[in-house]
């Protein structure tokens, strides 16, 4: 079907909560903020940092150590419990009513806002201190399910894959997939959008359309109607990718990746590149995983698998079904750079046993050794837990006897529809939730199981050591947060679903396994809490952030836990300048307050907005600033205005407790003479 090139043709609808400033600067409560998230620093040059995005991490651990939540100060005290419960406001999209949305995509935090983002195509942006909705915007009306009969994700398909935010700029990108309006010839228009998470306002050179042929194999074009595009995006090197699978396996599809530039340009990769190709679609529930070299790695299920041989260093074979894919970012367009492809890959595709249900997770180096430094985990719905080496995948039966060439393979203990967690603590442990008891197409009921980690001979082995038992399908990948590394800390956290899932459960586990009970001898983890989360959406993750739990469900709830009695020590308010002529400068003051003891450590301010570096300044303070509560400490932000336009900042304070941002916000006029009207107004 055709497609659209115009952007314009997918109307936005746009609402602003009341009490937003005419710059569309939110007033929010500040809260301590731990930086969080952020990805690792980068000997090789590829732009992996400064990143918040699905599973913690660029990794994809799913492992958060800073997030303020431990057994012993948090889960375990009295006062810990729901924070808030919001409904989402609906919007209203052609005279219909679409709501909030599913929330199947997990929330992120930068910026000091919390992003959630819907199947109805909304956007919001929220406090997540207090769950005040600071923004909301819709981006066009919803695909809907029923156009192709497709169950899976209903009744309508809107943005699914987890956003990427770039905290250089504070924008956020994300893909949407919307019904275009007349004159459109297609049903379906796939967009990636570009939003300041602190307002959400559009970025330049956004929206960009999905669309058109593969840079790979030109023969094959992108068909946004049957595409799905459900893993968290990934940022580097000046694009965003986005991985893109099949609604219920229908029509003739095949996995593809589409990059997007900061600028908005447009390249396409596919995986299968062979005319009678079919398949090898990308739906993992995860994002796509990057290494510190700037390397894409994701999963496949279905679809033709290359013949026996090395995937490392080989040109691209005409199919990748059934494999973990390594792509290079080095160049501008996307180049195969390893493979692996179970020796069993024909029976995985004979009864429907994908290998990409589960999405690959990155192993910290700390897991690794001196013969194996860099590891990767992978599972399907085999139940086949494979260990792989990240520098050599390990092509097709490339090991002894035509076997796995792969670091270790563990099951199969059943098949996964999510992906793992790691806790690098305690020796290492990995997390897998399993959808059903064995290999099998479709998930009926699994468990929680824990691996743990064991080296021999320098050799790097995940050997299974416990469970937590009757997990129904569609319970959530886990995630984990921690004091750091300290041993005793971390705590395992996962959405527990009922059959239905109208009354899920957010459950705490310790992180290491204790011993069973006479009735069950098999070991677990110990439950430290739990509380209700309404109808959860399947395989959805919580996020960790700043000693709460945020969780987003099926009815367009948000829900936040917490240690109750939390008072942020330190708190301020938005600063709007007034408007400024280009040359000119004007002042207003951030004023801060302490609720308890606080050391201010250092002041820095960061600009968002392109070309406008230098426009928002502060004289130096001396520190350290000790605080007792009640104490105002005021900064003076001067407005040096850069551009013609709305120009963005954030003022950050280093404490001792972590640190507190508000956002800046000004708008340059031009010089000379302004336009205006006499008398100002008519009656």
């Amino acid at each position: 079907m055709g497609l659209l090139d115009d952007s314009r043709d997918a109307p936005r609808w746009r609402s602003r909560r009341i009490g937003i400033i005419a710059v569309g600067v939110a007033l929010v409560q500040l809260a301590i903020v731990p930086q969080i998230s952020v990805g690792r620093a980068d000997a090789s040059g590829a732009r992996v940092s400064s990143i918040v995005g699905a599973d913690a991490d660029q990794l994809g651990t799913s492992w958060n150590p800073n997030a303020g939540i431990s057994p012993a100060e948090v889960v375990n005290a009295p006062d810990f419990g729901q924070l808030y419960d919001i409904t989402l406001p609906p919007v209203v999209v052609n005279g219909v009513n679409v709501g909030p949305g599913e929330i199947y995509a997990q929330p992120v935090v930068a910026d000091g806002v919390l992003l959630v983002v819907t199947e109805a195509d909304n956007a919001y942006g929220l406090n997540p201190a207090t769950g005040a909705v600071e923004w909301s915007e819709n981006f066009g009306a919803p695909f809907q399910a029923s156009t192709i009969n497709c169950g899976d994700l209903v009744p309508t398909v809107g943005i699914t894959g987890t956003p990427v935010v770039d905290t250089s700029t504070g924008i956020a990108y994300f893909s949407t997939d919307t019904t275009p309006q007349a004159p459109a010839t297609g049903q379906s228009l796939w967009q990636m959008q570009a939003v300041y998470v602190s307002t959400g306002a559009e970025a330049a050179n956004f929206p960009v359309a999905i669309q058109g042929s593969a840079a790979n194999a030109p023969s094959q074009v992108f068909d946004p109607v049957y595409q799905m595009q459900r893993p968290g995006l990934a940022l580097v090197n000046g694009k965003v990718y986005a991985a893109f699978g099949a609604h219920c396996d229908m029509s003739t599809w095949y996995g593809w990746i589409a990059g997007v530039s900061t600028t908005g340009a447009l390249s396409m990769w596919v995986d299968i590149t062979g005319a009678a190709g079919l398949g090898a679609g990308i739906w993992g529930p995860g994002g796509i995983v990057l290494d510190s070299s700037g390397n894409l790695y994701f999963a496949t299920g279905n679809g033709d698998t290359p013949a026996a041989g090395p995937g490392l260093g080989v040109p691209q074979p005409e199919g990748l079904g059934e494999c973990v894919v390594k792509l290079s970012t080095a160049t501008s367009a996307l180049q195969l750079a390893d493979y692996f492809c179970p020796s069993d890959a024909a029976n995985l595709n004979a009864y429907d046993g994908d290998l990409g249900s589960g999405s690959p997770t990155g192993l910290p180096a700390s897991f690794g050794t001196a013969q194996e430094p860099d590891l990767l985990v992978q599972v399907g719905k085999s139940g086949e837990v494979y260990l792989l080496n990240r520098d050599n995948l390990g092509g097709v039966d490339q090991g002894l006897g035509g076997t796995d060439a792969v670091v270790s393979e563990t099951g199969p203990l059943g098949g996964a529809w999510s992906h793992p967690a790691v806790w690098p603590g305690d020796g290492g442990y990995v997390y897998i939730m399993t959808g059903s008891p064995g290999a099998n197409s479709g998930g009926s009921s699994g468990e929680l199981d824990i691996y743990q980690r064991v080296v021999t001979s320098g050799a790097v082995s995940l050997n299974w050591v416990a469970d937590v038992p009757n997990m129904p399908f569609g319970a959530g990948a886990p995630i984990v947060t921690s004091s750091g590394t300290q041993s005793g800390s971390a705590v395992v956290w996962d959405i527990v679903r009922s059959g239905a899932g109208n009354d899920a459960t957010l459950v705490a586990y310790g992180a290491v396994p204790v011993a069973g009970s006479s009735s069950n001898p098999t070991a677990t983890l110990p439950v430290l809490w739990e509380g209700a989360v309404g109808n959860s959406t399947k395989f959805s993750a919580p996020l960790a952030y700043d000693s709460r739990i945020f969780v987003g469900n099926y009815d367009g709830q948000v829900l936040a836990f917490g240690p109750l009695s939390v008072v942020p020590p330190l708190g301020g308010a938005a600063v709007a300048e007034p408007d400024t002529t280009l040359g000119a400068t004007s002042q207003e003051n951030a004023v801060f307050t302490s609720t308890g003891p606080v050391t201010v450590t250092g002041v820095s301010i960061s600009v968002s907005t392109a070309g406008a570096s230098g426009a928002f300044t502060t004289p130096a303070l001396s520190v350290p600033v000790s605080l007792v509560s009640g104490q105002d400490i005021t900064l003076p932000v001067i407005f040096d205005p850069k551009v013609v336009g709305g120009q963005q900042g954030t003022l950050t304070l280093t404490t001792d407790l972590g640190t507190v941002s508000v956002p800046l916000a000004g708008r340059g006029l031009p010089e000379g003479e302004p336009i205006a009207a006499t008398p100002p107004s008519v009656n």
